[in-house]
Order: structure tokens, then sequence, then C-alpha cells
């Protein structure tokens, strides 16, 4: 079987879900997989498993608009290829072949985006980008989702008998769990800007923690250097939770381990606003003893987790 797959995502300049999915499904398959032709299309030279039956083919970028749409499918029909993978929902809505397999990462954008979808400003894109998504899942063979609750939103905006097909995400084998290593006092939390990934929610969370309870756990915050900085120490100052943070730029993985290994818990802040903590020991556990903290009425739900 000759299998395309979208490599676009592998070309993002800075590390991203997205592109964390794809190489590890490529290098994955390749582990797995000596039989099947796998062709990756992409607009530059990418990292791909060394393997006969690995092919990159580059195609042009000299139009952004089209390259996705019109440019990719056009070349993917050359190779007489028997599926094509899609891993986000951004692939054509013109073409329709070959089969085409597509990943959906995430809910409607409206619940993720909703001051995005509100403003008025972004009227046109807001409609492009409904009838790319909706139109891509309705053309797919079949659609890949990460849980249960994606494979809801899916079924709500294709509405046909197209399969939906849940796949949990792996873990790395670099965050194998270690139950003897010894613990230090602090939290984890990785995060961004955004509404879905927001770090001021957990920050909002940690002093709420920190209220709560009369031993004070630091919070370690994890960020790139192109993040502002000055708007999170701003906001704990806020919150009176400077003194508790502290804010680490440019971890290597090697040290992200270590730090996964050694804190007490991971703080995320889920794509639905809610947020959810994961121990280092390899066991779930909850803000607040065993509860979960929702912020998307401003106010706090003590929920079993």
């Amino acid at each position: 079987m000759r299998i395309g797959i979208d490599g676009t995502p592998l070309t993002i300049p800075f590390h991203c879900g997205q592109r964390h999915y794809l190489e590890n499904l490529i290098f994955g398959l390749a582990k797995i997989d000596k039989r099947n032709k796998y062709v990756i299309f992409a607009t530059k030279k990418v990292p791909i498993p060394n393997q006969k039956n690995f092919t990159l083919i580059l195609i042009a970028d000299k139009f952004p608009v089209f390259k996705r749409q019109l440019i990719m499918p056009l070349v993917a029909r050359r190779q007489k290829l028997d599926v094509f993978h899609y891993p986000d929902v951004w692939r054509s809505v013109f073409f329709n072949f070959p089969k085409a397999i597509t990943t959906l990462h995430d809910r409607a954008p409206s619940s993720s985006y909703p001051k995005w979808y509100e403003s008025a400003k972004y009227t046109f894109m807001r409609k492009f980008n409904d009838f790319v998504r909706s139109l891509t899942l309705k053309n797919s063979s079949a659609v890949i989702v990460p849980s249960k609750f994606i494979a809801k939103d899916a079924a709500g905006l294709i509405q046909s008998k197209i399969p939906i097909i849940p796949i949990h995400h792996g873990v790395s084998s670099n965050f194998a769990v270690i139950k003897s290593i010894r613990k230090n006092n602090h939290f984890l939390a990785m995060a961004d800007f955004s509404p879905r990934k927001n770090i001021f929610r957990i920050m909002e969370a940690y002093s709420l923690f920190l209220k709560k309870r009369q031993k004070k756990i630091n919070l370690y915050i994890i960020i790139s250097t192109s993040d502002p900085k000055k708007g999170i120490l701003n906001k704990a100052r806020e919150l009176n939770i400077l003194k508790f943070i502290k804010i680490l730029e440019d971890v290597s993985l090697k040290q992200l381990v270590a730090l996964y290994n050694k804190s007490l818990c991971l703080w995320v802040s889920g794509n639905y606003f809610k947020l959810w903590s994961h121990e280092g020991s390899g066991r779930r556990c909850g803000i607040f003893g065993k509860s979960q903290v929702d912020f998307s009425n401003k106010k706090l739900h003590r929920k079993n987790s």
C-alpha cells in the first residue's frame, strides 16, 4: 500500500502539538512497518525515517494559500497513492482523492476561542475556517480524534456515517513512571497565552490553592523566550503569589523530564477551561484534594476527578 502524508506541520519552526504529533506518528510507523510505502509531502526538507519505505517529496511554496488546496493534491495524484493522511483539518476542499484520513485535534474553534468568534473583525476568516473544517471532515473516509469528547464534536460537524475513531495520544518513554524518586516541593505548569491553554488561569487556580493550604508549595512555570515574561510577573503580583513563582526559560527535554519527575503535580489548563493535574508518579490527582477546578464561568466547582 502507498500512503501519502501531509508533512506541512513538520515545517512549523517552533515546537507545537501538531508538529509533535506528526513527528511521533511518522517515526512510530517506521518502527513497526517496513512493508508499506510512505510518501511525505512538505515545502522544505524535514527529518523523516532513514528507511527505503519512506520518501520525501518537496512541493512549491510560492503560493501559500494554494499549496494545500491545489498544489499538494495535484502532486499527490501523480504518486498513485491508496490513502492520504491529513494530520489536521486544513486539507483541500477541491480535490477528494485518494481516500483521505483526517486527524481532528481540537473541538470547534468557537469553543476554544470564543472572543475571536464574537468579533466582527474576523467574520470572513471565521466563515472560511468553518467552511473548510466542515467540508474537510465530510469528505474524509475516516476521522481520527484524541478522545471520545472530541468525537462527539466531530459527529456534530459531520452528521453522517463516516467512521470517527478515538485514538489516545501516547506518552513519551522519557516520562516513564519512577516510584522511588524523591519529590521536590514544587508544582510544574506548562501553558501559553491562548484562551484554551491559558497560563493566567493556572495562576488563578494556584492562588486559590495557596489560600486553602498552610504548607506553601512553589509553582514552576516553563515558557520560551518569545513569551512575555513581564505579563506573568505582573499577574503574579496582582494575585500576591510572586514569591512562590519561578519562571524557567528554554528548558531542554532532559531538564523537563527532571522537573516533571521531581514535581508533586503537573498542572495543565485544558482545552475547555478546566484545570487538571497529573502526579509525577503517574497517578491522577486533583486540585484541592480530589477535585477539579472549572473557570468557565469564573466560579469554583468541586468535582470528583
